[in-house]
């Protein structure tokens, strides 16, 4: 586990420096995979699949949309996904503007009945503090975008 998040804040470094530009660029053509690599449970469904993860428990044992733990896909997955698109939106602030399902994502992942689950089980954060780190993340922007008037 330590070993992906080295390689994970190793990418970060890399993304954020002169040399990542093609990554950043790669990285801003390919939103949809970013959000399902990180927040598939709240990407719609294929057609013709009527059930929503977030409605029953899975094989593995997930339940309400969060994956089960010890799966890769687990909370770390979540929380690199919001990095990475928040420094996504810090270094290309238009970025956001042409992929709106980003920030109805976003909106899905700050309303959903497992983020506030998951909120009052922590033990070594209060609701306020972790509303507050996701509120670092989605202020910029949200602030980004009033100035440009999109949203």
């Amino acid at each position: 586990m330590g070993l992906l998040i080295i390689l994970f804040v190793s990418f970060m470094y890399i993304i954020c420096s002169d040399a990542g530009l093609p990554f950043r660029e790669e990285l801003a053509r390919s939103p949809q995979k970013i959000l399902a690599s990180a927040f598939a449970q709240f990407l719609p469904q294929a057609e013709g699949n009527t059930t929503h993860p977030s409605s029953s428990a899975n094989s593995e044992g997930g339940v309400d949309g969060c994956p089960p733990a010890g799966v890769a896909a687990t909370s770390d997955g979540y929380f690199h996904g919001l990095y990475l698109i928040s420094t996504l939106v810090k270094l290309m602030p238009e970025w956001l503007l042409g992929n709106r399902i980003v920030f109805d994502t976003f909106l899905l992942v700050w309303k959903s009945p497992a983020r506030i689950s998951r909120l009052q089980n922590e033990q070594e954060l209060s609701i306020l503090q972790v509303s507050h780190q996701f509120i670092g993340y989605v202020f910029p922007i949200c602030n980004h975008c009033k100035q440009a008037n999109s949203f």
